[in-house]
């Protein structure tokens, strides 16, 4: 499958990380074990990541090199659809 749409693309990439930090949980994931998953370059998955934690979806540890789901209670999610 070839997807053109570079929006759409990011929105399944980043997709793909929450799914993959949501099995994870309470574990976390490194950026290079997240670019094996998800095919893509580590730069690429790490530009994915900083766009989800300003959206306070994952938080990091190690300086950036291994991530987490946030866990937003009941009353959060509706902003973070």
């Amino acid at each position: 499958m070839s997807i053109k749409d570079p929006k759409q693309y990011a929105a399944i990439i980043s997709g793909k990380i929450l799914e993959f930090l949501e099995r994870a949980f309470p574990n976390t994931i490194s950026v290079d074990e997240l670019s094996r998953l998800t095919e893509c370059e580590p730069q690429l998955v790490y530009d994915f990541l900083r766009d989800l934690y300003s959206r306070n979806l994952v938080n990091f540890y190690d300086n950036g090199n291994n991530w987490i789901r946030n866990i937003i209670n009941h009353q959060d999610e509706k902003t973070h659809g």
